[in-house]
């Protein structure tokens, strides 16, 4: 049996009411740090020939079933005994691992083709079969592997760890700070991170019969934001949104989908729920019926982006530009079509700029300055999204290696270094990762590190890159009153800031004023309280939690906190000037 010995003592065992056997977190862990190493328990064959006349369908499963009756009974017996869903459920995986365990079984006598699964039951193949299928993650060279640790962890859309396979063992890193007694939680979805809440549950369905209930699953769909009817509306001759509505040239209020139960007492499915969609900013709700446009163009347009394929030779720039535009002119610049558009431009952008012997000076310096765009773009959509950007590290591992590989031939240095703060915490956190893209990533960082005079110290690199991205955020939001986009873009800067620095109060504070510049008052209590919890003692977390209360109404509670901050700050004009205000409104 396999044991974690690289992490041993971080994680523990327990049982959960509702999810069963799962881990928990041993101590405390910070974002970068090793959670769980293990070597898999069993891991499939890429291939066998004597398997070579087995449908292809059920292949996967008798490869699974193969490895694992050749391990020892020690092995085969945990396999069995890991949580699995119901094996009379009506569902494919079941239908097929029931087939599979059928004719491997039929076959299993002496004298059988699968002679190695004699004396194992046909009921313990299929449960085996289906345990592998919907526990077992991606190994290397294209085979899956089962853990014994690693089959615990509970799925979540928002995880605190990230997997990768490296050097033979599974690695899963944290992406959050994770409180000893948290459950560890891992994704299942890859690229697919970023798609709807409906999309994601029918994938996970269809792959692991796992109907999700994360937080990101159960709240407000925030991959799927559309401008709001109200706030927003649209001409019902050309259901469009105005360019600067688009582009969010100006604020903009969307509307956001829950996904609620249908009914209790259903078997659980990715159908069982019913979609309701409300306004962040004035509140109103609305039936799928009543958005400005009729739904069937977000499946049409979903449909032809899906189909999409940037690495066919036929597909150009000016193709995909398109399919951005009416993405983009349909749903708003939130929805997760317009982020998967995004990807897709900075493929082509990547491919075409590796074949950079081929391009003039000029386009490449064009072709760089559109990559970085769509890179940030991406960026931009997770931290509306509130979820992490580790989840698509793939994106920008591989466009910051490209980037790299051109800034290394002359490209526009200042380009790149501001590209290489964008990413630089993504590669500090896949480090570990001995891949080709991760190395050149980590070989840009310390490039850029010397055009921008960061200290080659790795222990001051954070704190230096904080101040970078601070001080890039200051100076945009200070052009906020001119173009309100601007505060936008500095929450972005401040947002990667805190990702990079997530204690320092300050970054909280300025995204605060940031959000209440933009009439988004949760968002700027929310980044208050965080400030006042990190840094209590400091008057401006609390002038910036008694200023959004004020915008909201709640002056009573606003009242309560500005005494905190006249406290800690009784000779600041800011805050006597917010005490005279609140005592005018009663």
């Amino acid at each position: 049996m396999a044991s974690p010995s690289h992490t041993a003592g971080s994680v523990a065992m327990d049982s959960d009411t509702k999810r069963g056997p799962v881990l928990r977190a041993a101590r405390d862990f910070a974002p970068g740090d090793l959670v769980l190493c293990e070597t898999p328990l069993v891991c499939t064959a890429q291939q066998d020939p004597a398997l070579k006349s087995v449908d292809a369908r059920l292949m996967p499963h008798v490869l699974a079933l193969q490895q694992i009756c050749k391990s020892s009974e020690a092995v085969r017996q945990e396999v069995e005994g890991m949580t699995c869903p119901d094996l009379g459920h009506t569902h494919d995986i079941i239908a097929e691992a029931g087939e599979a365990a059928r004719i491997v079984f039929a076959g299993s006598g002496m004298f059988g083709a699968y002679g190695w699964a004699r004396g194992v039951s046909e009921s313990s193949l299929h449960r085996c079969a289906v345990a592998f299928h919907v526990h077992a993650l991606q190994y290397q060279d294209d085979t899956r592997a089962l853990f014994s640790l690693g089959s615990k962890l509970v799925h979540s859309c928002i995880p605190n760890t990230h997997y990768s396979p490296t050097e033979g063992l599974g690695r899963h890193m944290a992406l959050a700070h994770i409180k000893k007694g948290d459950i560890v939680t891992t994704s299942h979805l890859g690229l697919l991170h970023i798609e709807s809440t409906p999309r994601r549950r029918a994938h996970l369905y269809k792959t692991r019969l796992l109907v999700c209930s994360c937080p990101r699953c159960s709240g407000p769909d925030l991959s799927r934001q559309l401008p709001c009817p109200h706030c927003h509306p649209r001409d019902p001759k050309e259901p469009t949104v105005p360019e600067d509505v688009a582009f969010e040239r100006k604020p903009v209020h969307y509307v956001v989908c829950t996904l609620k139960p249908k009914d209790e007492d259903c078997p659980p499915s990715p159908d069982a729920f019913t979609a309701s969609w409300t306004c962040q900013i004035c509140a109103r709700s609305f039936p799928d019926t009543k958005l400005g446009f009729d739904l069937d163009m977000e499946r049409q347009l979903q449909d032809r982006v899906i189909a999409l394929d940037p690495s066919s030779k036929g597909m150009d720039w000016d193709e995909l530009m398109q399919w951005f535009m009416a993405c983009l002119h349909t749903l708003g610049r939130r929805h997760w079509l317009v982020v998967k558009m995004n990807t897709m431009m900075s493929e082509l952008l990547q491919s075409t700029l590796r074949s950079s012997k081929q391009l003039t000076d000029d386009e490449k310096d064009r072709y760089s300055d559109e990559l970085i765009g769509c890179l940030s773009w991406i960026w931009q959509w997770f931290v509306d999204a509130r979820c992490s950007p580790l989840l698509y590290s793939e994106a920008f591992l591989t466009g910051t290696n490209v980037l790299y590989r051109l800034a290394s031939h002359g490209m526009k240095l200042e380009d790149f270094s501001l590209s290489c703060c964008w990413f630089y915490p993504w590669v500090q956190l896949l480090k570990g990762d001995e891949a080709e893209d991760t190395q050149a990533a980590l070989q840009a960082i310390k490039h850029a590190s010397k055009l921008k005079g960061f200290s080659p110290s790795v222990a001051n690199a954070n704190e230096l890159l904080r101040d970078t991205l601070k001080g890039k955020g200051n100076e945009i939001f200070a052009k906020g009153e001119e173009d309100q986009g601007k505060f936008w873009e500095a929450i972005l800067w401040y947002s990667t800031a805190v990702f990079v620095c997530p204690t320092d109060a300050v970054l909280y504070s300025n995204r605060s004023v940031s959000f209440q510049k933009l009439a988004l008052y949760d968002e700027a209590v929310r980044d208050a309280v965080t400030c006042i919890a990190l840094k209590p003692d400091w008057a401006k977390g609390h002038f910036r939690l008694a200023t959004a209360y004020k915008e909201m109404g709640r002056v009573a509670e606003a009242k309560r906190v500005v005494k905190d901050a006249k406290k800690l700050a009784p000779d600041d004009e800011a805050i006597a000037m917010l005490v005279r205000q609140l005592k005018k409104m009663g």
